[in-house]
């Protein structure tokens, strides 16, 4: 089985230690999985697009560079939750990181309570530094992977060494 992300914000999720203290998910994690039209974007992880590689995109369309939370999971657990899944290209800055993405559709509240659980339960919460990203970034732009009129021109100065 492959490996799927999720961004997420860190200091919203809830450790396992603190959800067996109080018998269940953190209401605020589910901030974390905000629908749009019932819709939840995913990111599928494979040996040309890295965990790191999806965070450095995300914070390429954002208009600073500030850290990125991530969580990483076992796909099975879309297929265990019954979610259902529509392969659609993503609208990031990265055409090979656009090719990995995938939105579940047609999501319920209930769902959407099963897959935080599942991640809580299972997967493995990271952490990409300001710097990091930054780092990163600027190798994905030397690289050629993405070019630099498609980024916010307000990260242009930490991507362009003066």
């Amino acid at each position: 089985m492959g490996i799927v992300i999720r961004k997420l914000t860190k200091k919203l999720w809830l450790d396992l230690e603190i959800a067996n203290e109080l018998g269940g998910l953190q209401g605020d994690a589910l901030k974390n999985f905000a629908t749009t039209s019932n819709t939840l974007s995913l990111f599928y992880i494979d040996d040309t697009v890295t965990p790191e590689r999806v965070a450095a995109v995300i914070a390429l369309g954002r208009n600073q560079f500030d850290i990125v939370d991530y969580a990483l999971f076992d796909e099975a657990i879309l297929g265990e939750i019954g979610l259902e899944l529509d392969k659609k290209p993503g609208t990031t800055v990265d055409v090979l990181v656009n090719g990995s993405h995938v939105n579940v559709v047609r999501l319920t509240a209930e769902k959407v309570r099963a897959l935080a659980e599942r991640i809580q339960l299972t997967g493995q919460l990271k952490t990409l530094t300001t710097q990091r990203l930054i780092a990163l970034s600027k190798k994905l732009v030397a690289d050629g992977a993405i070019a630099l009129e498609k980024v916010n021109p307000k990260l242009l100065p930490d991507l362009c060494d003066t």
